[in-house]
């Protein structure tokens, strides 16, 4: 708690401190709480004098009252809905990925989650010319890729370079090393405002601490999803990360515990567990049906706090990314 100080109000002066302390009134809540009459009588201060010191420290240390409409109208000017350049996928998510949330992007390995996040990058980098945190923790972002994408949408070589320059891939080798970069990411976002923060893959991070007895990953787990919820709501971003999806039960999760009553769909889970599955606002899943062609994939959503859930489209895997 604040101590007393001369700086509060010009009738609080040095003497009337030295004063107020011998009666052990040493801080601006002990000033507070203590009855009017009793300071007018240690200070030698007039009424009105101690209701004007009262004053200035309530207006200089209380909380700040916010009008509800002023917030509300805050909020709608600094939130957005980045679009994804996909038109079934943006007609899905009702116009694009809210702004302040973090999205789940899961599947089966080799179903195509990475190139729909290229997808999204080139998009956004290009068309909205905006930056794009990329973190790769598997080590197989493939810029090649990127540029295949960006080129078949026919752009010169000038708007390429600069969608490149606004792509800052990051490698991660850990999860130490992703949770020094989340600490970091404040301040490079106060530097370049980003929209977009894309994480491929979150389920590479934790595959150490699968099976585990110490439960350590879990800890981590939790201040991982922590730090993203709290970067995306203060820095109004969106997070995508990518989540491995198994089509068999088993007890590879943080958590050590099976998953078959929370965001199921068929036999398809996420993998983490539940310590993970509540964490996203929202959560795609990608598949696909034995009878479809090789080039389809579905895009189903399984989770969302503010979308109707089994929602689906069909995408087609392309040399320009995902289109539909």
């Amino acid at each position: 708690m604040a101590r007393l100080t001369p700086e509060i109000d010009v009738n609080l002066n040095l003497p009337i401190i030295k004063q107020l302390e011998l009666k052990n009134i040493f801080t601006v809540l002990d000033f507070l709480e203590e009855d009017a009459d009793r300071l007018c009588t240690i200070t030698g201060l007039v009424y009105k004098n101690i209701i004007e010191i009262r004053r200035q420290i309530l207006s200089k240390f209380s909380a700040k009252s916010n009008n509800g409409l002023e917030c509300y109208k805050k909020m709608l000017v600094m939130t957005a809905k980045i679009n994804t350049g996909i038109k079934k996928l943006d007609d899905l998510l009702e116009g694009g990925m809210l702004t302040g949330n973090i999205y789940e992007i899961c599947g089966l390995s080799g179903i195509g989650k990475t190139q729909l996040c290229f997808t999204i990058a080139s998009h956004v980098t290009t068309n909205l010319k905006q930056p794009v945190y990329y973190v790769d923790t598997k080590h197989d972002f493939s810029s090649q890729r990127i540029l295949q994408i960006m080129r078949t949408h026919h752009f010169n070589d000038m708007e390429i370079q600069a969608a490149m320059e606004n792509l800052k891939v990051t490698r991660v080798n850990d999860i130490y090393e992703m949770i020094t970069f989340l600490h970091s990411l404040g301040s490079m976002l106060e530097n370049m405002p980003c929209r977009l923060i894309i994480v491929d893959s979150i389920t590479a991070l934790f595959t150490p601490f699968l099976n585990e007895q110490r439960n350590d990953g879990l800890g981590l787990l939790n201040h991982v999803a922590a730090t993203m919820k709290r970067i995306s709501v203060t820095y109004q971003t969106v997070f995508v990360t990518v989540n491995l999806a198994t089509s068999f039960i088993d007890n590879d999760d943080l958590d050590g515990q099976q998953t078959a009553d929370v965001c199921w769909y068929g036999d398809i889970r996420p993998k983490l567990g539940k310590a993970w599955m509540h964490m996203p606002a929202s959560r795609l899943l990608m598949h696909r049906e034995s009878s479809m062609p090789d080039h389809e994939r579905i895009v189903t959503l399984i989770k969302s706090t503010d979308l109707q859930l089994a929602k689906k489209c069909v995408l087609k895997v392309t040399s320009s990314g995902l289109e539909g």
